[in-house]
């Protein structure tokens, strides 16, 4: 039997309980590839002398809150709730752009857009899709920041 680990990523639900298959093929790219770090870096740069030092407090508030609204955003598209996919897609997207986490703000567009035109059917694989590029954002903050996080 296999203990579960507190959750790093606020989607525990998504994360294996057991031990992870035998690695296959390497991914497409690295982990860092979710993420456009020049993105956070010209927001450091613009903060001056304040933005020194702030990138792992930058990416652990946005993790802190990413979790759960992701958890959300996936939840409300299974159970068919249009509104809340649109919110928490909403809510995510911007900060998620402004940290260069620009593929996952695309596809909370996407998930926004999907809810907002009301079909239930993209939505649920708009928000999958989300979730699932949380998890490599979660990846690439991990290696950016030394698993200081």
């Amino acid at each position: 039997m296999t203990t579960r680990q507190p959750s790093t990523t606020g989607l525990d639900y998504l994360e294996p309980t057991a031990a992870p298959p035998a690695p296959g093929p390497p991914a497409a790219g690295p982990p860092a590839a979710a993420v456009d770090v020049t993105v956070l870096d010209a927001l450091i740069t613009e903060l001056g002398e304040v933005g020194e030092g702030m990138r792992p407090l930058l990416w652990h508030s946005y993790l802190e809150e990413a979790g759960p609204l992701v958890a959300r955003l996936t939840a409300a598209a299974g159970a068919g709730d249009g509104e809340t996919v649109r919110s928490a897609a909403h809510q995510l997207k911007s900060s998620s752009a402004l940290l260069g986490a620009v593929p996952l703000s695309r596809l909370l567009q996407q998930a926004e857009d999907a809810a907002r035109a009301g079909s239930q059917l993209p939505p649920v694989a708009a928000a999958a899709a989300a979730a699932a590029e949380y998890l490599r954002v979660t990846a690439a903050v991990k290696v950016l920041c030394g698993e200081t996080l």
